[in-house]
């Protein structure tokens, strides 16, 4: 397209630039491991939450829990050496707490998120409540 048609088009209003993907967050107090956390989000249309901007980390901040304030997973997790989101795309923002992990036993661990917007670590098999996003 010629850059002056874009730019009158841009504008007019006609033609707007695309914005970030503003994502809906839904907070899930039901303790699950994380693998059941995954399958129950699928189930909901849904998917675990993937926090890849501090705009996200904000967002997720936001929330309704209920009261809840102790560490929930998200959709993030250890794959051999890197970590990855579950759409499969490796993670390229964190937000790590205290504690970062030093990848010594590969394979086994999800993150979490506190109320403070920090992430942590957990094995797989510990039950957790989580943060679905909506997957559209």
């Amino acid at each position: 397209m010629d850059e002056t048609l874009m730019v009158i088009l841009l504008l007019s209003g006609f033609c707007t630039p695309c914005t970030p993907f503003r994502n809906s967050y839904l907070f899930i107090n039901k303790n699950m491991t994380w693998d059941e956390a995954y399958q129950y989000c699928l189930m909901e249309q849904n998917e675990l939450a993937q926090i890849q901007s501090l705009e996200n980390n904000t967002s997720m901040m936001n929330i309704q829990t209920a009261g809840y304030t102790d560490k929930a997973c998200i959709g993030l997790f250890e794959n051999a050496s890197d970590w990855t989101w579950v759409d499969g795309e490796t993670a390229t923002y964190f937000e790590w707490g205290n504690v970062q992990p030093d990848n010594i036993d590969t394979d086994e661990y999800c993150v979490t998120i506190d109320n403070d917007g920090r992430w942590g670590f957990a094995n797989f098999s510990l039950k957790k409540p989580f943060v679905c996003q909506d997957g559209n």
